[in-house]
């Protein structure tokens, strides 16, 4: 069911949910794997509806003890952003993907109440003075407090950069994810062809449960329970309310796609604990499939 914006106020979410809320397609960036146009990416006025802080208290109204993960386009790029942080953490937590564009140091305030930042270490930040920049963002924050981690996307140009990324990220002790990169205009989840030495570099560091699945169908995902509905629920930018990340479908149909939502994977799913993004060793990522029971439910 789709809640409209004239029945919102009456809306109650109950309490232990975990929100996705897509604010809108503007960023600042226009990197060349991202699924959204770029017409819409440079497209400020979807910015203008958050202007006056009324969607402050729209999140508000959905109640407490719940999990906002806040993403866009660039979610920090909302005007009035500060302010709606510090509101909506009074009473529940957040995540955040960002590409770290602005100035997110206040962020530290707030470390408590931060599940993670995804930061997306974009191309532009391949430029030496640009990275620099984005580091010393990832090292302030992760140094007060802060769970991020940072999200690369290993177009086939950028694959020799890893080892150099790598180096770095590990050096600071904050984890660093390899993604494959995904044809949008050949299906939603088709991947760019890698050579095997190529696949492998990736494959290398991709030793959390979503990466594999994305990269190689590598979890049977119909052996998995969906939570999507029950324990997650999505808001799209027209304050719509569906039960999926990635479908907006009737919440009363069964999903049998096998899932690639991060959010899944990040909070864990039915009778499995949560995915130890944390533990950056091979030995935890293969105790959190044992102790799951996932070793029959796993090729490669």
């Amino acid at each position: 069911m789709v809640c409209t914006l004239s029945s919102y106020k009456l809306l109650k979410i109950p309490k232990g949910k975990v929100i996705a809320m897509v604010l809108h397609d503007h960023c600042n960036f226009a990197c060349e794997y991202c699924a959204i146009p770029l017409d819409k990416k440079k497209d400020t006025s979807q910015l203008v509806k958050y202007s006056d802080g009324s969607y402050i208290d729209r999140f508000v109204s959905y109640g407490s003890d719940n999990v906002f993960v806040l993403s866009g386009g660039e979610p920090t790029l909302t005007p009035r952003f500060v302010q709606f942080i510090e509101k909506i953490t009074e009473n529940n937590r957040i995540s955040m993907y960002t590409n770290l564009s602005t100035d997110v140091n206040w962020l530290r305030r707030y470390a408590d109440k931060i599940d993670y930042i995804m930061a997306a270490l974009s191309p532009y930040y391949d430029n030496e003075s640009h990275f620099e920049k984005f580091a010393d963002k990832v090292k302030i924050l992760y140094e007060n407090g802060v769970n991020i981690f940072v999200r690369f996307i290993a177009t086939k140009a950028r694959i020799p950069l890893i080892d150099k990324y790598i180096k770095y990220f590990k050096h600071i002790d904050v984890p660093f994810l390899v993604y494959p990169e995904f044809k949008y205009s050949a299906g939603l989840y088709q991947v760019e062809y890698y050579t095997e030495n190529e696949f492998m570099k990736i494959f290398t560091h991709a030793n959390y449960v979503g990466k594999l699945y994305m990269e190689h169908n590598g979890v049977k995902g119909n052996c998995l329970k969906c939570l999507a509905g029950s324990k997650y629920i999505y808001i799209d930018q027209t304050w719509g309310i569906y039960k999926c990340v990635n479908f907006t479908a009737d919440a009363n149909v069964n999903c049998d796609t096998c899932c690639t939502c991060d959010i899944q994977y990040f909070y864990g799913m039915t009778g499995l604990t949560q995915v130890p993004i944390w533990d950056r060793t091979d030995t935890g990522y293969l105790r959190w499939i044992k102790k799951n029971k996932l070793d029959s439910k796993w090729w490669i």
